[in-house]
């Protein structure tokens, strides 16, 4: 069952979800791919980016989305 925390962390990355453009949810949906098939070891690699990313609380909107992006193409070169 989802607490209150879990709540609102699925609605804070559905918001920033809503403001991707195309060719970003495009990215994001292919790293989520990755991320699905990865072994045990690289997901735990993803999921320390993204915790560092999403605690970064002084960044601003844009450059926590470059970041997420950034991460994503870095995935998909691999």
């Amino acid at each position: 069952m989802l607490g209150w925390d879990d709540i609102l962390n699925i609605e804070k990355l559905l918001l920033e979800f809503s403001k991707l453009s195309k060719a970003e949810i495009k990215q994001f949906t292919a790293g989520m791919n990755h991320y699905l098939i990865a072994s045990p070891s690289a997901r735990r690699e993803m999921q320390d980016m993204w915790a560092t990313i999403s605690n970064s609380s002084n960044e601003v909107e844009s450059d926590y989305r470059e970041k997420v992006i950034e991460h994503v193409e870095r995935i998909e070169g691999s």
